[in-house]
């Protein structure tokens, strides 16, 4: 099978968070063209970012052209392309380039977190020339054409435009809606901007609230549209989690699948991770002690004795995100004894909130605004506790990664928290498989509820705290368990399965 994976940002070569996580890992871990059963061929088709440079040079790779240009016709206006390659990835990744479209410093928003005017323009450009220059690069027509998120969603759209073309008439679509929130909703007129035909403007089609969705334009079209963990799935059905289009996800029936995310391995394992102070796994944590001591010196926090519980968060401060819970108890969590550790960016108010909370308790809170790969490593390694209070969560991977490094999440129940998180309730304790604390209510009781618990539990029931830990480590959360229903979803798309 030829699978092309369509995306705004993939991982290491451009991430703002999940998305580029998952498409960098995934397409990594579904590529097998020598297997003996349904060998399969992957190829990553990216924008090259600014960013995209440096990041290949830190990764060890080198960016070469592939001789091969794409064109898009968006209405009047033409968008070329030059695609390059990434040398000795082992799936291929072309990263497509338009240095008016794609060369600046944030792939969505400007440095004040607004969004590129241009946005539509931008990724509808992308993907309709990846899609023009899909079998040329894959060598033969394409089995599965998989769009990502909002900024790929009209692939299957552009699809239908080539029509009559037999290098795509047996190619399949698959949509992945990784956060529903983000649609791609545009004025109408975009119509005309993107040469999209007026016959597709209709409730059943391209409309939403009289504006252009990319969004809804894949659900609609593509064959089969998955999520990021069953729950989400359920929950993006209801009128609370569905942002308005709870009816037509529940109209795909069958066509709508969750599939819960992974991470990825190798680059997730504290016993082999460079990015710590020490190694360590789930038979000998004595290094997760060393990297707790490293990551408060590295930090400038006032050193912490086996009593005082060390609380992170990683990830985007962003309302969903239920950062503004984390800085409404963090008083509370440094006159407990805890340290506090918070690294990420986004909306600014959030940032100042971050921040100064930070001001008020030098030496017990940690504030690093800005994107820091290794930090977010040793966070995950050195912290004892981890928070995700998110309002809604289609998977999350910090959660993951926080039990695969020995640290205990603390979550709020929603979407894939809900399937990879088993609270520490007694019969869970007393059969080996809990792994975090859970609360039902998202707000600042919900939160002060479960971290109380988890404090009590590390400092009280250190036997019972290491259960945990060690009941997380256990657990398999790489992608090479988390891709196989992918790889079963194509072969049943493609009548091989």
């Amino acid at each position: 099978m030829r699978i092309a994976f369509l995306a705004a940002e993939g991982a290491p070569y451009s991430r703002t968070g999940g998305l580029g996580e998952v498409t960098g890992a995934l397409s990594a871990a579904l590529h097998d063209p020598s297997a003996t059963t349904l060998p399969t061929s992957v190829a990553l088709c990216l924008p090259l970012h600014r960013e995209t440079w440096k990041a290949a040079a830190l990764a060890g790779q080198r960016v070469a052209k592939v001789g091969l240009r794409s064109e898009a016709w968006l209405g009047r206006q033409r968008f070329e392309f030059t695609i390059y390659k990434v040398m000795g990835e082992a799936r291929p990744v072309y990263l497509f380039d338009n240095p008016a479209l794609f060369d600046r410093d944030g792939i969505y928003n400007d440095a004040d977190y607004r969004s590129w005017l241009d946005n539509a323009e931008r990724f509808a450009a992308f993907t309709k020339a990846a899609v023009a220059a899909l079998p040329e690069l894959m060598g033969g027509p394409v089995n599965v054409l998989h769009a990502h998120d909002w900024q790929c969603a009209l692939a299957p759209a552009f699809l239908r435009m080539r029509r009559g073309d037999p290098r795509f008439d047996q190619t399949r679509t698959v949509l992945t809606v990784h956060n529903l929130a983000h649609q791609g909703n545009f004025d109408r007129r975009m119509m005309d901007t993107l040469g999209l035909p007026w016959e597709w403007f209709h409730i059943d089609g391209l409309e939403f609230h009289d504006r252009l969705s990319f969004l809804k334009g894949g659900l609609t079209m593509s064959d089969v549209v998955t999520t990021v963990s069953p729950s989400y799935a359920a929950e993006i059905c209801t009128a609370a989690e569905g942002f308005g289009m709870e009816g037509l996800l529940r109209a795909l029936g069958g066509r709508l699948i969750g599939l819960l995310n992974g991470i990825d391995g190798a680059a997730w394992d504290p016993a082999t991770d460079p990015a710590l102070a020490a190694p360590y796994d789930r038979d000998d944590l004595a290094g997760k002690a060393t990297c707790r001591a490293a990551l408060l010196a590295e930090l400038g926090l006032d050193p912490a004795d086996d009593l005082t519980p060390i609380v992170g968060f990683v990830g985007r401060f962003a309302w969903q995100k239920g950062v503004d819970l984390i800085t409404g108890l963090g008083d509370e969590l440094v006159q407990a004894g805890c340290r506090v550790v918070l690294l990420g960016s986004g909306e600014p108010q959030l940032e100042r909130q971050v921040r100064a909370l930070a001001s008020r308790w030098p030496g017990k809170v940690s504030a690093t605004v800005g994107f820091h790969l290794d930090l977010s490593h040793r966070i995950e390694a050195g912290c004892d506790l981890f928070l995700m209070p998110s309002r809604f969560e289609p998977c999350g991977l910090n959660q993951m990664y926080s039990m695969a490094y020995g640290t205990v999440p603390v979550v709020h129940a929603a979407g894939g928290l809900r399937d990879t998180v088993i609270d520490a309730t007694p019969a869970a304790i007393a059969a080996g498989t809990a792994t975090g604390f859970c609360f039902e209510h998202v707000d600042i009781e919900g939160l002060r509820w479960a971290a109380g618990r988890a404090v009590h539990m590390f400092r009280n029931d250190r036997k019972t705290f290491a259960k945990l830990q060690r009941a997380g480590m256990a657990r398999d959360w790489t992608w090479g368990a988390a891709a196989k229903p992918y790889r079963a979803l194509y072969a049943k798309l493609c009548g091989l399965g």
